[in-house]
């Protein structure tokens, strides 16, 4: 995992390949808005 990454794209891409992580998917949602 790569959440660390400074691409959106790329954190957007591996937080959708973790079903299990639904908290980071949020964050990553309001990091990207």
């Amino acid at each position: 995992m790569a959440i660390e990454s400074a691409d959106p794209a790329v954190l957007v891409l591996t937080v959708e390949a973790e079903p299990e992580a639904p908290v980071a998917k949020s964050a990553t949602r309001r990091t990207c808005q």
